[in-house]
């Protein structure tokens, strides 16, 4: 390994192993658990040291049917996945329950590195391409349904056109209709909007044509969507309310309890009382940031933030390094994934996001959002050994 992948690694395996050690303390009554995830480090571990032996070409030759094959398997979980809490996100291979839609982000993000890559500059065909690529998995995993995992596909859509040169602007005007939709509820704030977008396609000088498609897609999304609102079923709709935080949520006012409790050194290892007697939901998936916070307190918390950013740090600096566009590229877009998903669980955990069951990188319990995230980390190794 060179310096750049040996820093890579061994941070991803000092995250993995406070991980293990928080997860340890929130499944001390289901060891059964933590056994499990033993299983998907060794998986992942392994993964970083073989995959950097397969030429990067290959991912960036074959990422179509990696996409096509995550596609598929979101058809089949969406006719034969396991209904659990009342949504079909799992297939059952086994004992194992594998969700799809964790694949579905990584397959995503290397197909869309490789499209944008053979594209010499931005323009309105890979914008429409783009699109196409995020929104058919993201109108999937929406289906089963899982709102909180659908955003990701948003996030790789703006991180890797972002990084491909398009202002961060013109994403927004892109994604803009999604904002009307919401903001429909209060006409007066919708029409403040419209007057926003209007003004904004007049400073970026975009042509009278385009101007004219988004202002009239903006109008469009905002005058259908009361009336698909009226169509819902009151569950459906105190789900959306609940997903925008529009509703209070018990499991997020205890998990801001255990987090205020952990003070600057927290209470110790094993010592979590708001966890020991169950007041923290899923203390070992979604609020799993809880359960480490009161332990460990104000200083295990700034040890995480120094692990993580460290490793986006290194991440970074061999996209910068690589000579090869799809490799940087994906890089970046990995970098966003794994950002976004620490910075919505934590939020999720204050009580700040709504609570969107997203989990904590390399902390929360579950083999396929670890292997995802392991993929690409593992990926990552294998540029930096064949392109720096």
């Amino acid at each position: 390994m060179n310096k750049s992948s040996k820093h890579l690694f061994f941070t991803f395996i000092a995250l993995i192993s406070l991980g293990l050690l928080t997860l340890y303390s929130a499944t001390s009554q289901k060891i059964n658990l933590f056994t499990k995830q033993l299983i998907w480090v060794s998986i992942a571990i392994t993964l970083c040291l073989t995959l950097k032996k397969i030429p990067f070409e290959f991912w960036d030759k074959y990422s179509f049917f990696f996409y096509i094959a995550s596609i598929l398997l979101l058809l089949l979980t969406l006719k034969f996945g396991a209904k659990i809490y009342g949504a079909r996100r799992w297939l059952q291979i086994g004992s194992l329950n594998l969700q799809p839609s964790e694949f579905a982000k990584f397959s995503t993000l290397l197909f869309l590195s490789t499209v944008c890559a053979n594209f010499q500059q931005i323009n309105t065909r890979l914008i429409l391409y783009s699109s196409l690529i995020c929104a058919i998995p993201a109108l999937l995993v929406i289906a089963q349904p899982d709102l909180g995992t659908s955003v990701f596909f948003i996030i790789i859509f703006i991180s890797i056109l972002h990084a491909k040169g398009l202002h961060i602007l013109k994403i927004f005007l892109i994604l803009s209709p999604l904002i009307s939709a919401f903001l429909a509820k209060n006409i007066y704030v919708f029409v403040i909007f419209l007057f926003f977008i209007f003004l904004l396609v007049f400073l970026l000088k975009i042509s009278l044509f385009k101007s004219l498609a988004i202002i009239f897609v903006n109008s469009f999304f905002g005058f259908v969507s009361p009336l698909l609102w009226n169509l819902l079923r009151p569950y459906q709709r105190a789900r959306i309310l609940s997903f925008f935080g529009l509703e209070k949520n018990w499991q997020a006012l205890q998990s801001q309890i255990a987090i205020g409790s952990g003070g600057f050194f927290g209470k110790g290892f094993l010592k979590g009382t708001q966890k020991g007697l169950a007041f923290i939901p899923k203390v070992h998936t979604d609020f799993i940031f809880a359960g480490f916070a009161e332990e460990f307190g104000l200083i295990g918390c700034i040890l995480l933030f120094g692990l993580f950013f460290y490793l986006f740090y290194q991440m970074l600096k061999i996209a910068d390094l690589t000579y090869d566009e799809f490799s940087c590229l994906f890089i970046i877009g990995a970098v966003f994934l794994i950002f976004s998903q620490l910075f919505i669980n934590i939020g999720m955990a204050m009580n700040i996001l709504p609570v969107v069951g997203v989990p904590l990188p390399f902390f929360s319990y579950g083999g396929s959002n670890f292997l995802t995230l392991s993929l690409l980390i593992a990926l990552t190794i294998a540029i930096s050994e064949q392109t720096i």
